[in-house]
C-alpha cells in the first residue's frame, strides 16, 4: 500500500516487507512471543523485482521497508543493496533498524543503494532504564550511529517512551536531554502501553499498575506517575523538542529566524509553557 514516507517526505511511497520476526527480546515488545524470536527473510532478487514493479506500474517515488528490523541480518541487507545497485534502480528508501546492527561499512553501502532515512527505537536516555527493558544498546552506540548516518546523508528518526517501571523524573529528563543531543530529523515521544504478553505486560499486571484495560491492551501507570501525568510530560517533551528544532532550523536562515521571533512575540504564552515543566 502507498503512504507518505514521513522522514523522506516523498509521495507516493510504497511499503514493502522483506523479513519477519526479530531475534531480540526487548521487555516491552510482543514480537518475540509471536514469532518465537525467529527471523525469516525474503530473497534480495525477489525484493528488487517488487521494487521495479512498483516503480514501473504504480510510479512509486520512494520505498518504505516496514518490518520489525530491516538490518537484523547483515547478509540480507547486503543482498538487497547489491541487487538495487547492480540494476541501477534510483529510488530513495527508508527502513527501521537497531543501533547495534549497524557498522560504518553497512551504513555507507545502504546509502549507496538509496537509503535516505532510518528509524531507531532508542526508548530512553537513561542507562538504568535501557538495562531494565533489555534493550541491549548503549547511549554511546546511539551517538556513533547517528553521527555516521548524518555523514552518509541518511536522515534519522528517533522514538522514545515514558512510563517504564520505577522510571522517575531524573530518568525522564535524561531522555529529554539525550533526544536533544541526538538531534534526529524526526523525534517522537510516547507513553508506554502494555501489549500482550511481553515481560513488562506481566509486570504491570502482577503489580496492579493498570489504569484501565482495552481488550488485552493495558493502559498503565508506574510507581511514580499516573498515565495522565505521563501523557502531560510526553506532550510537553514533544513541544520542547519541536521548539528547539524550530530554533535550530531558523538559525540557518535569516528569514526563518525572523518568522520564528515574530511567532514568539505574538504567542509568548506558548513559549512559557514549553519551559514551565523542564526548566
Amino acid at each position: 500500500y502507498s503512504r507518505k514516507a514521513e522522514v523522506l517526505e516523498e509521495t507516493p511511497a510504497d511499503v514493502l516487507y522483506t523479513s519477519r520476526g526479530c531475534p531480540y527480546n526487548c521487555a516491552f515488545c510482543s514480537s518475540s512471543l509471536i514469532w518465537k524470536r525467529t527471523y525469516s527473510k525474503r530473497n534480495g532478487n525477489a525484493v528488487t523485482n517488487e521494487i521495479e514493479h512498483l516503480i514501473n506500474k504504480y510510479k512509486s517515488k520512494a520505498i518504505i521497508f516496514r518490518e520489525d528490523n530491516f538490518t537484523c541480518n547483515k547478509e540480507h541487507v547486503i543482498d538487497i543493496c547489491r541487487n538495487i545497485i547492480s540494476r541501477k534502480i534510483n529510488i530513495p528508501w527508508e527502513c527501521e533498524s537497531r543501533i547495534d546492527n549497524l557498522s560504518p561499512d553497512i551504513i555507507a553501502y545502504m546509502a549507496k543503494a538509496g537509503c535516505r532515512a532510518m528509524w531507531f527505537g532508542i526508548e530512553s536516555g537513561s542507562p538504568k532504564i535501557l538495562n531494565q527493558i533489555l534493550k541491549g544498546i548503549t547511549l554511546s552506540q546511539a551517538r556513533n550511529v547517528f553521527k555516521l548516518c548524518k555523514e552518509a546523508g541518511i536522515r534519522t528518526g528517533a522514538a522514545f517512551m515514558l512510563g517504564f517501571p520505577n522510571e522517575n523524573i531524573e530518568d525522564i529528563i535524561m531522555t529529554r536531554d539525550f533526544a536533544l543531543e541526538l538531534n534526529a530529523d524526526i523525534t517522537y515521544f510516547a507513553v508506554y502501553v502494555g501489549f500482550p504478553f511481553s515481560s513488562l505486560y506481566k509486570y504491570f499486571l502482577n503489580n496492579k499498575l493498570i489504569e484501565f484495560k482495552y481488550r488485552d491492551v493495558l493502559i498503565t501507570r508506574n510507581e511514580n506517575f499516573s498515565f495522565r501525568q505521563l501523557q502531560i510530560m510526553e506532550r510537553k517533551m514533544q513541544s520542547y523538542m519541536n521548539f528547539h528544532k524550530s530554533i535550530r532550523t531558523s538559525l540557518r536562515s535569516p528569514k526563518l529566524f525572523l518568522n520564528g521571533i515574530f511567532k514568539i512575540i505574538r504567542h509568548p504564552g506558548a513559549v512559557r509553557n514549553f519551559f514551565k515543566y523542564f526548566l
